[in-house]
């Protein structure tokens, strides 16, 4: 009896020598290992810091909007509303965000927001209470492709889970012919 004992003690002490060394030996190399990857992608890695140290011209200004949008945004700013702002390029992550039945920063929060975070839209319509009241995406020929039209479809089906009335249209015409224009212009008729 006090054999077996001896023995299962023996066994014990031996698996829990292993299983120590495993610990302090193993896992540290594979950590090791891991950091040196790591390491070797973030040193080859270029980095946009480095690139502005080194040439004080890495940026360079561009003109706000198309002559498109603004012409657009001109027209609508002279005919609006009082009671209503325009804003133009608005980020989307800006006017909605993942519903709160997704936890922050869980795997599906994640998603959904990185879906959206990198797109504008073009125009806003909110109240004096910065309400959003509308959204207006100026569409042009690019949006017929075919990789335009899924990332529009995406676009379209966040805002309308939302409740963010979105609208698309091709200029301002268009915008005067739709009933939600009357909603927010002082007049109709002008162009």
């Amino acid at each position: 009896m006090l054999d077996r004992r001896y023995l299962r003690c023996e066994m014990m002490w031996f698996f829990g020598v292993l299983i120590l060394l495993f610990l302090l030996v193993v896992i540290p190399f594979l950590k090791l290992k891991n950091s040196n990857r790591y390491n070797a992608e973030v040193k080859n890695k270029v980095k946009a810091t480095d690139i502005m140290k080194n040439n004080n011209k890495s940026f360079e200004r561009k003109p706000f909007l198309t002559t498109r949008e603004r012409d657009f945004f001109k027209k609508l700013i002279e005919n609006l509303k009082s009671e209503y702002y325009v804003l133009s390029q608005v980020r989307v992550v800006d006017i909605i965000t993942p519903n709160r039945q997704f936890t922050e920063s869980s795997r599906e929060f994640n998603a959904l927001f990185r879906q959206v975070s990198q797109w504008h839209c073009d125009f806003l319509i909110i109240n004096r209470d910065f309400n959003v009241e509308l959204a207006i995406e100026l569409d042009d020929s690019t949006h017929k492709h075919p990789k335009r039209k899924r990332r529009d479809e995406i676009f379209n089906t966040a805002f309308s889970h939302s409740g963010v009335t979105l609208i698309r249209v091709v200029d301002y015409n268009q915008f005067l012919n739709l009933p939600q224009s009357g909603l927010f212009l002082k007049n109709n008729d002008s162009v």
